[in-house]
């Protein structure tokens, strides 16, 4: 294959892998993202770093940073997203100059294909957190890694290891479960590599030192009363582990992935296990003094795959149990050019196979993630119904979801300029996940919320079927701790399908 068929597949991989993010670029700000955005609007740049310091967030303040940027842009509260985005995408021609580096411009291909491909890639790309920041800098870090070998004498380009450190240094400041991968790198360089072991291990240290300023925080951020709360919901029983693993491969946190997608991938991983034991031994030409082998490469990326996922679960059995989708993020950094590379040592008919059906896999999974009606809630058009349904003196309840921060989904795209009563917020000082019950309701809102109407109206927002008019005293359930009391009338509802259905009622005195 020529070297401008190549480049004009890269560029076509990464184009389609674009759009299908920009796809899913639209839907609501959701859960955490909430967090960031709050953040970045309440605060000057100083201030969020700062606010990001406190017990009001457990992440390194890299991407805090960035989306304070990034808002600056404009009002549109997905601009947070941008910085995630950029990397997301930026990580499909990483994976394959990784996969190239490895193994050759068809593993190239295939790793950027998956990436481009993976739905939890997908979810992490327009969700305004710094998972795929984190992966495109461990990415970066690999690759300098792996340029600054091939070098005879490890201090030839020092221009190498400062960027292996600079990589290493940031994506430290992004997520704390870079570590793990980190670690491993550094393990793999330092057993392989003799002559590079001083300069990596300089490179290293300097890493280490800048990020020093930040140790305080860390330790803070490790010892934060909200990690037990975290475990809690997370779950830390066998089926909690292996849902976390589907969603990490298939899916997204927020989405249990289906059968369709599991199944193909389990096939593609099983050709790609015949192909490896048919393989062609060959005797692969000397690679330099420095230079990983095919084989070497292939236990890099074996070991970056799994050094995460092994960390966590060393860490779960010593008392800290964040075994999630979501910490397994790293994983992604080495999977897609792992892929890649397995499946060029294949024989090719074996190989094409096996990529087909893996890659077949992501697809899968990742067509539910972009799909608006099961991937999230549409709190857009439930914002746009009541701003265009309620009047300046009317009054907006709103009883969705618990959120980490003052700041709830619907007020992310609801004009704040009229009443608004929002009791599954948390009211109290960081760590705002503290104050914030399960249950959160409680009559006393509702009863300030009605009393507020006065002649008008109140907009309530559920997250559930609609309740038909007559039926006004089933509106509240007995877990949100409510009761509509007598005296009022539905006299409209509208509800907005998604992964959960959300329904604004409207109510007015009888």
């Amino acid at each position: 294959m020529s070297r401008r068929t190549t480049d004009l597949l890269l560029l076509a991989i990464t184009l389609v892998g674009l759009a299908i993010r920009l796809i899913a670029w639209d839907q609501p700000v959701l859960g955490d993202e909430l967090s960031t955005l709050w953040i970045v609007r309440e605060f000057d740049l100083a201030g969020t770093i700062r606010e990001v310091s406190s017990d009001a967030e457990i992440s390194p303040p890299l991407y805090f940073v960035l989306a304070w940027l990034a808002s600056k842009l404009g009002s549109a509260p997905e601009l947070v997203r941008l910085p995630a985005l950029i990397a997301g995408v930026a990580a499909i021609p990483l994976s394959y100059l990784l996969g190239t580096r490895i193994r050759g411009r068809v593993a190239g291909l295939i790793a950027a294909a998956a990436m481009a491909l993976s739905p939890f890639m997908v979810a992490f790309s327009v969700n305004g957190r710094a998972y795929s920041l984190m992966i495109a800098l461990l990415i970066g870090s690999t690759l300098a890694m792996l340029a600054a070998m091939k070098v005879d004498s490890g201090w030839r380009r020092p221009c190498w290891w400062a960027l292996f450190g600079a990589f290493t240094c940031l994506a430290m400041y992004s997520h704390y479960t870079a570590v793990y991968f980190l670690g491993a790198q550094l393990i793999w360089l330092l057993i392989v590599s003799p002559n590079s072991r001083l300069p990596a291990l300089a490179a290293t240290a300097g890493a280490a030192v800048l990020y020093l300023p930040w140790v305080p925080s860390m330790i803070d951020d490790l010892n934060s009363p909200t990690l037990p709360i975290l475990e809690a919901i997370q779950g830390t029983g066998l089926s909690e582990r292996w849902l976390s693993i589907k969603q990490l491969l298939a899916g997204q946190p927020l989405l249990d992935p289906v059968w369709v997608p599991l199944v193909l991938l389990a096939a593609g991983a099983a050709v790609l296990a015949v192909g490896l034991l048919r393989r062609p031994r060959v005797t692969s030409p000397d690679p330099g003094p420095a230079a990983p082998t095919p084989n070497q490469g292939l236990w890099l990326l074996l070991s970056l795959t799994l050094a995460t996922a092994i960390c966590e679960g060393l860490l779960a059995l010593a008392g800290t149990d964040t075994f999630g989708s979501r910490n397994l993020a790293a994983t992604w950094a080495a999977l897609p050019a792992l892929i890649g590379a397995l499946a060029a040592a294949c024989p090719p008919a074996l190989g094409l196979a096996a990529s087909a059906l893996l890659l077949a896999g992501f697809g899968a999974g990742t067509a539910r993630v972009v799909d608006a009606e099961t991937a999230t809630l549409d709190f857009k058009a439930a914002a746009d119904w009541i701003d265009r349904n309620a009047g300046p003196g009317d009054v907006v309840y709103d009883t969705t979801f618990v959120s980490p921060v003052p700041l709830t989904s619907l007020d992310a795209y609801l004009p704040q300029n009229r009443t608004e009563f929002r009791p599954r917020i948390p009211a109290d000082e960081p760590p705002f996940l503290l104050a914030a019950g399960p249950t959160g309701q409680d009559q006393g809102e509702l009863d300030d919320a009605l009393a507020a109407t006065g002649r008008n109206r109140l907009f309530v927002l559920t997250s559930r079927e609609p309740v038909e008019a007559g039926d006004e005293g089933d509106l509240f359930t007995a877990a949100e701790g409510a009761e509509l009391p007598g005296g009022w009338k539905i006299v409209a509802t509208k509800t907005f399908p998604g992964r959960l259905p959300l329904t604004v009622t409207e109510l007015q005195r009888r």
